[in-house]
């Protein structure tokens, strides 16, 4: 089968929207590039997913890509800060042309592979939400991919140009390779989802059904394992070690959210079976955290206005009463979230735009004295909306909605909500909050869990945070 096709339009700025405003970012690019790839192609969020994982594989340690397109280039391709580099942007490009692209339709064609065998017959308040499983397969086969190659075929796709070469010219011939991986990885998520259905019969059925079928291509990979009590101790043992070690640490402000991110990469690779020797890693997370905090809408003339302290209860699992909050340090908290949140990419069943879900975490950071004041629950919240939207479409969920149930979407809200706040209101604006290491692990646990119920519903793109 010949090769996809090429992206010959690839030219200087053609990401431009004018000559003077050539400013761009990984995520703009992968969007912009989705929309001008030829047919045939993957769906639109697939391919920018995959565009952007690929590009982050190429960028980050690949030493031939780092030649063949310089050390511009592969900067940009792994981080998503915005930056007016035309040259860059165009190495990027050519690099994406090369490699990203191919790589990136093959992966995520296996989202596709996998909508063949999902649950059928379901109302349709869940077929959509079922849609969205499949998301979780191309990150699957991309991760295998890269992988040391395991002499069986699969994995060492990156590891020279001459291997990169080998895989793009000819992407279909690899296909067999990865398929039973793939459609393994999308049994054992319909094997891990299926327990949200148990007062459903019939979608038990139907999930059941495409377990068996998929028993074809092996057993379903077992999720991970949570990390054990003593994995947990060994990897804060190691962070704490590493900041008393350097006095630079504890005078970062992006410290605590380093320190998260830090903490939860530790345990996984505990889980992983990987030996921790020490906790460097933290510095590599210093550095993210701070272009991630870059990201906020510049400082405003607006400062020391009230805010409803239930509204950041979402964020309360901390050992501090929530009077804390009641005075927050300026207006642009809600405004720097809401700009956050906007950003990330949770589309409603048709892709057609945001869904109902984010759309209502929106609206509460825009107006929380209107849509939640004091006293309110959250979850109350999603509730009546949910039946508000109901009653307005006679549809058993609102129009655009993600989740099967009225309980998903509180669920799904908080976590957006509790992800968007966090992000912006750091040590910087809140100092007390993450001090001592119980408030630390209790932000850390919130944080997993808000990270895996994005997950749950196949946003695996990432919040910018």
């Amino acid at each position: 089968m010949p090769p996809y096709p090429k992206a010959s339009w690839v030219s200087e700025s053609w990401w431009a929207p004018t000559a003077a405003d050539r400013t761009t970012t990984r995520r703009k690019l992968a969007v912009l590039w989705s929309k001008a790839a030829a047919a045939p192609k993957p769906r639109h969020k697939e391919f920018v997913d995959e565009l952007k994982g690929w590009s982050g594989q190429l960028g980050d340690g690949r030493e031939w890509a780092r030649a063949k397109y310089g050390p511009l280039a592969a900067f940009l391709a792994r981080t998503d800060s915005a930056q007016d580099e035309p040259a860059g942007w165009l190495a990027v490009s050519r690099m994406y042309a090369d490699y990203g692209d191919p790589l990136a339709r093959f992966t995520a064609g296996f989202a596709a592979a996998a909508h063949e065998y999902r649950p059928r017959g379901l109302p349709h308040r869940l077929g959509d939400s079922v849609k969205c499983y499949e998301l979780q397969v191309p990150p699957t086969v991309r991760a295998a991919m890269v992988r040391e190659h395991g002499g069986v075929g699969t994995g060492g796709v990156l590891d020279s140009a001459a291997a990169a070469d080998d895989f793009v010219a000819d992407p279909e011939r690899h296909h067999d390779d990865y398929r039973a991986l793939a459609m393994r990885r999308y049994a054992s998520v319909l094997l891990e989802k299926m327990a949200d259905f148990a007062d459903d019969p019939r979608a038990r059925a139907a999930f059941t059904e495409q377990i068996a079928a998929l028993a074809v291509f092996g057993d379903p990979e077992q999720p991970p394992r949570a990390p054990l009590p003593e994995e947990h101790a060994r990897a804060e043992q190691l962070l704490g070690v590493q900041i008393r070690a350097d006095p630079r640490l504890r005078e970062d402000p992006d410290l605590p959210e380093a320190y998260l991110r830090a903490r939860r990469t530790l345990l996984r690779w505990q889980v992983e079976g990987r030996e921790l020797v020490d906790a460097r890693i933290i510095y590599r997370k210093l550095r993210s955290a701070r272009l991630d905090a870059g990201r906020a809408e510049q400082r405003v003339a607006r400062s020391e206005v009230p805010i409803d302290a239930e509204l950041l209860s979402v964020h309360a699992d901390l050992a501090i009463e929530p009077a804390g909050y009641r005075e927050v340090r300026d207006a642009q908290i809600l405004s720097r979230a809401r700009a956050c949140l906007s950003e990330y990419r949770a589309p409603s069943p048709d892709g057609s735009g945001d869904c109902w879900e984010k759309s209502l975490a929106l609206g509460v950071l825009a107006a929380p004295g209107e849509l939640l004041p004091a006293s309110a629950d959250p979850a109350e919240l999603v509730r009546t909306a949910w039946k508000q939207g109901c009653d307005r479409t006679g549809a058993a969920r609102p129009e655009g909605a993600v989740s099967a149930s009225v309980e998903a979407a509180a669920r799904l809200v908080d976590a957006l909500l509790f992800l968007a706040v966090g992000q912006v209101t750091q040590v910087r604006d809140r100092p007390e909050l993450y001090r001592g290491a119980e408030a630390a692990r209790r932000t850390a646990l919130r944080h997993a869990e808000a990270e895996a119920t994005l997950e749950g519903q196949g946003f695996t793109e990432g919040v910018p945070w």
